[in-house]
């Protein structure tokens, strides 16, 4: 496996996507590959960060808002 083609598998790891044979072959290549940890890591970070920020958004009622347009 090459860097190239650990990235999209960095993002289905996270997906619980990956089979039992892609997960060991990502394993593989991370236990060498130092950039490519670090991309996990960030990606790790990242989604964190994406997580942390989704929590904290408010939607609005699709009722209240129906209402409203109605009302104008």
């Amino acid at each position: 496996m090459n860097c190239r083609a650990t990235a999209p598998l960095l993002s289905a790891e996270r997906d619980g996507a990956l089979t039992p044979s892609q997960r060991s072959e990502l394993a593989r290549h991370l236990a060498d590959c130092a950039g490519c940890r670090q991309l996990q890591a960030e990606l790790a970070q990242a989604m964190t960060a994406f997580q942390t920020e989704a929590a904290h958004v408010s939607t609005p009622d699709p009722e209240e808002e129906w209402r409203l347009l109605q009302a104008q």
